[in-house]
């Protein structure tokens, strides 16, 4: 019989038992069934919510928006989402899962047909299903679909000015400009020109109309008589010398110079093609002055109060020494007037005054990033064209803009509004003494170790918590009196002022899992562990779902581990199945899923058979491991080997049968199993000499999907001539989801950009035209084919995509100089990771070496250097005799800090008859912090709840525990490792890294030394951790080595314990 149900609206979220009963007839209930129901997921905190109907938006990339989705489920990639725009598909360019829902960066897609207008921004959540509460893994359960829409508007942009550049003199050939330069190198004026009527104005506008011209020379069409001028103030018009280029929303136009009279005026850009009725015009300040007077200074900066006074000179402006200055000029700073002014000298040709600029705090004096750009401005009282400005700077002191907590509540972020002379700290100094004053929280950052205070930037320091801090949001920390200032030392030092530690911007939900036996009998004890990636204990809640007095037993417990008694008298009910179930909540009062565990307690007796850990998730690329831990029925006293035997349950392919075997640990290696799948294996255990006492159990293995990775080879920053051609090769990018040495299945597309300061461009050749691109992973460029940059490299970026995966990037910066310097390119050998951005991640205790290659023929000298204070002559280094290779060895006095970021840099230099040149590449290098937590410990796995630790114990029958509780780090993926030894033997037996965060074990009578190491998802170790137990006299006196039951034979490796404390 088949039934469709119209299922009732519900007033709550979560998982109910339905029932199906007969109206009259027997039995009455014919099924029942699980059903869930889940909020509706709602999207919020639109950041960008217009762009113009091309796409662009004011996100920081110019082209993205970014919004929470709430009630949505944690995703593994961008390609677990589907985002549309009205009818256009979008793809997501970053993501943050965080407690119950989703932070997404979406790129905007230009409007529909460009028209401007609200569309719907619809999210919806396209990736696998987690499997319902009493679900089966592998089987398919229809879900109702998991959509969030917010509104989205598209508009037509006005026009607007972006940049106003004078040259007096040209660069040869298509443009004035060239990179941001005039003639001879020449930095252009912005907003201004000589009242000479010479020269040439670049005009830089966004959303103008487009206007049809010849772009190989500049010059209009014939027949589209477009008109196209600026009128500077009322009386002086500029006309059009030639289109510079049209590339989208920008526009850019050379115009000749009128002459004028000095002073400020209205300024109006106006561009009508033939067709249209009205021009469409941009307004924009523009100043004329009289450059036979010029004012100079030797040091145009100041702190914002407090200014020494400094000397400025002008040419051509004649005053008198005998009257006081205040009465014949006015000196200004912007709109503030200067402290004072006095004349030293002055003649025909050149005047000299001493001026102390004036507090720059006012209500209307603006700073962006610390600074304060103003003209400086000396006008005569009697003739206010006859003057002279110069750009001039004030410098705000440091302060701190927030000190983050990051999720996980191991470290914080402090981020200054602008950037600091590190508190004049080496690349060595960790004290947070030295940043920090000595109060209240600064004490609470300690635990059992001093926190540690690295500067990442010098925007940003990073405070490692020492292990046990007891800081939480809210707590405040104040700056020390003294300590920072701006990065060039101009400002004064900055306030020593309190600012309170904010709690992360997006709650992680913590993990879970559960580790302890799925079957138990009459006379067993049942000990539960779970374990959370909280570095401060968490606040466990444990209930049993089906059996109300087995519920209200486990709800008084509030630690990680349920422990019942032998015999379990909580648990009433003979060959059933319990489902216990287990939140963790942790500082941040984030709350984990309900993790739930099912324990059969049968009649007959039966070994006791669980996991560690209690589920794996991998990805392809990583070994899947896990280990059976087996405990003898304590209804029988007749003991006998255990025997083993996996098999598989499910999954998309066969596992080979030689990883299935018959020992009590799983290794399956990286590479074999399917990306974005779920397989499920099945471990039997049966006692030898009675087959029939026996217990089976499942195990899920999700194997997650890797995103795309996009990489040109070589370094991230080039420097080259513009005489040598450039070759950029992206083969190296891959699907890491696909085996290195099959078909990727690619798709490339090349982009090349140059800023101008005000806007992005697309870069052009030296003709003028844009550069073309390639569509294949290799892009060349000929020779001559670029001019030199000034004052921004030339940002390539390769984007990769592939059907059902989000596209990724990677950006290389170019600087190009004319002078014919040697190429260099750097390699990276041995032990580091390749991040998104080019730069390397190494662990403190790394062995890498940086390989340097010259293209120069003759004779030259390679050398290293780095940016930060570090000896490349210590103990921790070496270089090669000729400069070639630099080695670190992860030792000596002057190791590189973990948490701190090294810039590498290998220069060659060539000596000529008519110049030295030198050629150089750079290598970012970012050093990780190893994870942190509490010391492991060591105790006897009992049914008594709460009682002290006991190490000590009887071989055969009593399980010991090895616990490394509340470990965390920020790069996740933690895995552990465990080994012992017996006091008199000379043999080690130490156990395989692995997820579990506890090895529970029957160890052989004699003193035991245990050690227990973590390390994170990079490699970076802990220290060693070592305690000891006692194991009492059994089996008739006597001492035998036991195979622990928790790997079996072949999982243990009988090796030196290669640790020390």
């Amino acid at each position: 019989m088949t039934l469709s149900l119209l299922m009732p609206a519900f007033t709550s979220a979560g998982v109910f038992t339905c029932r199906i009963e007969r109206v009259e007839g027997s039995p009455k209930v014919l099924t029942e069934f699980l059903y869930e129901y889940f909020n509706p997921p709602v999207a919020s905190n639109l950041e960008q919510s217009d762009a113009t109907v091309k796409g662009q938006t004011a996100a920081k990339d110019g082209a993205s928006t970014a919004l929470r989705i709430s009630n949505f489920p944690a995703i593994a990639s961008g390609a677990d989402v589907s985002v549309t725009f009205g009818s256009e598909k979008s793809h997501v360019l970053d993501y943050k899962n965080f407690k119950g829902g989703v932070w997404l960066q979406v790129m905007v897609p230009p409007a529909l047909n460009l028209s401007p207008g609200v569309v719907a921004l619809k999210v919806q959540y396209v990736g696998a299903e987690a499997i319902p509460r009493g679900g089966v893994t592998g089987q398919t359960y229809v879900r109702a679909p998991k959509v969030a829409s917010v509104d989205f508007t598209y508009f037509v942009p006005q026009p607007e000015v972006l940049a106003v550049r004078w040259c007096e003199g040209c660069q040869t050939g298509r443009t004035c400009l060239v990179n941001g330069r005039c003639l001879k190198g020449v930095r252009p004026k912005e907003n201004s020109a000589p009242l000479r009527g010479v020269g040439t104005l670049t005009v830089v506008l966004r959303n103008m109309p487009v206007v049809p011209h010849n772009p190989l020379t500049g010059e209009l069409a014939a027949a589209a008589k477009a008109s196209i001028s600026a009128s500077l103030g009322s009386t002086s018009v500029a006309s059009l010398s030639r289109v510079v280029f049209q590339d989208g929303d920008l526009s850019a136009f050379e115009l000749s110079m009128p002459s004028a009279s000095a002073g400020e005026v209205l300024a109006e850009m106006s561009v009508q093609p033939a067709d249209a009725p009205v021009p469409t015009t941009a307004s924009f300040t523009f100043t004329f002055f009289d450059d036979n007077i010029a004012l100079s200074c030797f040091e145009c900066r100041a702190p914002s109060s407090s200014g020494a006074q400094f000397r400025v000179t002008i040419t051509n402006f004649l005053i008198s020494t005998a009257i006081a200055a205040s009465d014949q000029i006015t000196v200004t700073f912007g709109s503030e007037a200067a402290a004072a002014v006095t004349i030293l000298s002055s003649n025909g040709t050149l005047t000299v005054l001493m001026i102390t600029p004036p507090s720059y705090e006012c209500a209307s004096c603006s700073y962006a990033g610390g600074v304060a750009a103003v003209e400086l401005a000396v006008v005569s009282r009697t003739d206010a064209s006859r003057g002279a400005s110069s750009p001039f700077t004030f410098w705000t002191a440091p302060v701190i803009s927030t000190i983050a907590m990051d999720q996980l509540g191991l470290q914080l972020a402090v981020t200054f509004d602008h950037s600091t002379n590190r508190a004049s700290m080496s690349s060595s100094d960790r004290s947070c003494g030295q940043v920090f004053a000595d109060e209240t929280a600064f004490a609470k950052m300690s635990g059992i170790t001093a926190p540690k205070c690295v500067w990442a930037t010098a925007l940003t320091l990073n405070v490692f918590l020492g292990v046990g801090a007891t800081l939480v949001p809210g707590d405040k920390l104040t700056l020390k009196a003294g300590s920072v200032r701006s990065a060039n030392r101009v400002s004064l030092d900055s306030p020593s002022e309190a600012t309170s530690v904010a709690a992360p911007e997006f709650l992680k939900e913590p993990s879970l899992s559960v580790s302890g036996p799925t079957t138990i009998d009459q006379c067993s004890l049942l000990n539960l562990k779970a374990a959370s990636d909280s570095p401060r204990p968490p606040d466990f809640a444990w209930s049993c779902l089906n059996h109300a007095g087995l519920d209200a037993a486990l709800r008084a417990f509030t630690t990680s581990q349920v422990a019942l008694a032998s015999g379990t008298p909580e648990m009433t009910d003979l060959d059933m199945t319990y489902e216990i179930g287990v939140t963790a909540t942790d500082m941040f009062g984030s709350t984990s899923k309900l993790v739930v565990s099912k324990v059969f307690k049968a009649s007959a007796p039966a070994p006791q058979l669980y996991f560690q850990p209690a589920s794996v998730a991998v990805t392809r690329d990583l070994m899947a491991e896990v280990r059976a831990v087996t405990v003898f029925s304590q209804c029988t006293d007749t003991k006998s080997e255990m025997l083993f035997q996996w098999a598989q349950v499910s999954g998309p392919t066969t596992i080979p049968a030689q990883y299935l075997g018959t020992i009590s640990q799983l290794r399956i290696p990286g590479g074999t199993l399917q990306a974005a799948a779920t397989y499920v294996v099945s471990l039997t255990v049966s006692m030898s000499n009675d087959v029939s006492k026996q217990s089976s159990s499942q195990m899920v293995i999700s194997v997650g999907s890797l995103p795309l990775i996009a990489r040109i080879t070589g370094s991230v920053t080039r420097k080259q001539s513009t005489r040598s051609a450039l070759a950029l090769d992206a083969s190296v990018s891959r699907d890491p989801d696909v085996d290195a040495a099959a078909e990727q299945g690619l798709a490339f597309v090349w982009a090349c950009s140059l800023s101008d300061g005000t806007s992005s461009q697309a870069c052009r050749d030296t003709s003028g035209a844009l550069l073309v691109l390639s569509s294949e992973s290799k892009l060349q460029v000929a020779a001559d084919m670029l001019a030199a940059t000034t004052d921004a490299p030339y940002e390539f970026t390769v984007t990769v995509s592939k059907t059902g995966k989000s596209p990724a990037t990677y950006t290389l910066s170019l600087t190009l100089v004319t002078q014919d310097i040697p190429n260099v390119e750097l390699a990276v050998y041995g032990e580091f990771f390749r991040q998104a951005d080019g730069s390397i991640k190494i662990n403190a205790n790394s062995v890498f070496s940086l390989t340097s290659s010259c293209s120069a023929t003759n004779a030259k000298t390679q050398a290293w250097g780095t940016a930060q204070e570090v000896a490349l002559t210590a103990p921790a280094f070496t270089a090669s005799t000729g400069g070639g290779s630099l080695i670190y060895k992860g030792e000596g006095s002057n190791a590189l800090v973990a948490g701190a970021s090294y810039l590498m840099t290998s220069s060659c230099t060539v000596v000529g008859a008519e110049e030295t040149v030198v050629g150089s590449a750079e290598q970012v290098v970012v050093v990780n912090s190893p994870p942190a937590g509490v010391p492991c410990e060591t105790c006897l796995v009992d049914g008594n709840d709460g009682a002290p630790c006991v190490k000590a114990g009887q071989p055969v029958f009593d399980l010991l525990r090895i616990s490394c509780d509340n470990w965390a780090d920020s790069d996740g993926g933690l895995e552990y490792r465990f080994g012992y030894q017996v006091e008199g033997d000379d043999k080690d037996v130490v156990f395989d890294w692995n997820e579990s965060p506890s090895l529970d074990m029957r160890l052989p009578t004699g003193t035991i030394n245990l050690a227990a190491q973590v390390r994170d998802k990079l490699g970076a170790l802990s220290v060693i951790m070592s305690s000891t137990v006692e194991i009492g006299a059994g089996g008739g006196g006597r001492r035998r080595l036991l195979a622990s039951p928790s790997v079996g034979e072949g999982g243990l490796q009988a090796r030196r314990l290669l640790m020390q404390s």
